[in-house]
């Protein structure tokens, strides 16, 4: 579902917290052994290169991925980019770029681990040159993304200020947030359009008490579905912004009025016809997904739908952030 540019402007994904990702693969990985890898594979991830990465796969028109990288790229991340074909504007720091990694095993107790590395400070400079490269990028979007957490070194409302700047300098233009708790909290107060979190994440985000029970991927009981719904309202008439929440294989929420309130509708997934192999990255393709089915016009349940395909196709490949192998 392609998306054209409209007076050449497109999409802005923004995340910053970036990672190479290496993905290894076993026919039966034994805790406390010597395990080796059946496949292996590298690629630059992190939410936004993720989204970025699979906009463009979809024929999104005009994509640029901002984020941070190391000054001598001695991380490789800015060349996974260019094999990808992911335009970015990276800001040069004297750090290197985290590097993360996921353990597929294959074997009787099949599961998908991922090991996450904390990602290095990055100085006051770098904070103000993101900031700069943004001023100048977003005025050419039509539709802003920004996912994930922040390196150590971002100010906490790094994300509110970007939503503000948008919205002041353009308030048609459609902004989608991937982000959760005190972050989100303070960019609620800029009107985004869209927060895009998983169940667990909108729970946390403004029911904490209520996230810890929560099991994945286990279906939803009424009284859930019910704060879920109380808590998206409470939102949306404080700021406009709609939530559109994931939840797995149970597949995703959509909040619409019955009665004077608003009612959660969801949406079954899209199957994986050849099966599942890695769900690393299945949020940002959701993500991607919507915003090119919003920008093309598209109502919210179809947009949701569309979403949907891409994350499902994102879970048949077992590198990450992609839907084609």
């Amino acid at each position: 579902m392609p998306a054209e540019g409209e007076d050449g402007r497109g999409f802005l994904a923004v995340c910053l917290n970036p990672t190479v990702q290496k993905t290894l693969v076993f026919d039966a990985f034994q805790r406390g052994e010597v395990n080796r890898a059946k496949e292996q594979y590298t690629d630059a991830s992190g939410k936004g290169v993720n989204v970025a990465r699979v906009l463009k796969q979809a024929g999104g028109d005009r994509v640029v991925h901002l984020t941070h990288t190391s000054q001598d790229g001695r991380d490789g991340f800015d060349a996974l980019c260019r094999d990808d074909g992911v335009d970015v504007v990276a800001v040069k720091a004297q750090i290197k770029v985290r590097t993360c990694t996921t353990i597929v095993n294959r074997g009787p107790d099949a599961d998908v681990t991922e090991l996450v590395e904390e990602g290095e400070r990055v100085p006051a400079e770098t904070v103000e040159e993101v900031m700069a490269a943004f001023d100048t990028l977003h005025p050419r979007a039509h539709t802003v993304v920004m996912s994930g957490s922040t390196a150590p070194g971002y100010p906490a409302d790094i994300f509110a200020e970007m939503v503000r700047r948008v919205k002041t300098a353009d308030p048609t233009t459609c902004v989608i947030l991937d982000i959760r708790k005190e972050p989100l909290v303070a960019a609620l107060q800029h009107r985004p359009d869209f927060v895009k979190v998983n169940v667990k994440e909108f729970l946390e985000t403004m029911a904490p008490e209520a996230a810890t029970a929560l099991r994945e991927n286990a279906p939803l009981a009424d009284d859930v579905l019910d704060l879920l719904a109380e808590h998206a309202a409470t939102m949306q008439n404080a700021s406009g912004t709609r939530a559109i929440l994931t939840h797995g294989s149970q597949g995703a929420i959509v909040f619409k009025e019955s009665g004077g309130a608003l009612a959660c509708s969801i949406v079954p997934p899209s199957p994986v016809p050849s099966g599942v192999l890695n769900t690393i990255g299945c949020g940002d393709a959701f993500a991607a997904g919507l915003a090119l089915h919003l920008h093309s016009g598209g109502d919210v349940h179809e947009a949701v739908r569309y979403a949907q395909e891409l994350a499902a196709r994102n879970a048949g490949i077992m590198r990450p952030g992609r839907i084609e192998a």
